[in-house]
This record gives structure tokens, C-alpha cells and sequence, in this order.
């Protein structure tokens, strides 16, 4: 929240006195309260997972949310079920996993 002090001179010119009025003003523009919700480790995994399954590279994988780190209120780590997981499997897990940080929390 930001407070503006406004300051206006008002001259009274008939008994030649001045008077300073000041004005508070609450400026609520530019305040920005962006409440997140909160999701389990088991949700995010799962909302991840369905995503995943989209991508034939990403057959073999399975995900786990880890938080909070030292960046980050929750990451993800890829857990390999059987064959080798592709690049493109990580980098795509990456993406998912920083749109869905913006949008959610980990639940405590």
C-alpha cells in the first residue's frame, strides 16, 4: 500500500492569511495480491503426470515433487521406470513444472 501526501496552499487574499491544507490520500493502484492455491505433493505429481503422458518420450517416467528447496516452494525430480528417459522428457517436465509453480502452492 502506498500513502501520498498531498500539499495545497490555499491563500486567503481578504485577511491576507495563508493556510496549508494536506490531504491523505490511500493509492491502492499498483498493489497486487496474488494468492496461490495450495496443492498436495500427490495432486501436483498427478496433474504433472497426465501431462506427461501426452509425449510418447515420456512413456517410461514418473515424477516426484519435492519442497521446498532453496529456490524454489516445490521442484520436481524425474524417477526412471525401466528404459533411459529423453532430454526431451526433462526439458518438457521443466516447463510443466514452472507453469504449475506459478499457479500453485505445496500444501503443508
Amino acid at each position: 500500500m502506498r500513502v501520498v501526501l498531498v500539499a495545497g496552499l490555499n491563500l486567503l487574499s481578504q485577511t491576507g492569511a495563508a493556510t496549508v491544507e494536506l490531504e491523505m490520500k490511500n493509492e491502492s493502484e499498483g498493489v497486487q495480491t496474488s494468492e496461490k492455491s495450495a496443492k498436495t505433493a500427490a495432486e501436483l505429481e498427478s496433474m504433472i503426470m497426465a501431462e506427461l503422458r501426452e509425449y510418447p518420450e515420456c512413456e517410461s517416467a514418473a515424477v516426484a515433487v519435492i519442497g521446498p528447496t532453496s529456490v524454489d516452494p516445490w521442484d520436481t525430480v524425474l524417477i526412471r521406470e525401466g528404459a533411459q528417459i529423453a532430454d526431451e522428457c526433462e526439458a518438457r517436465l521443466a516447463e510443466i513444472t514452472n507453469r504449475l509453480r506459478q499457479e500453485f502452492d505445496l500444501a503443508q
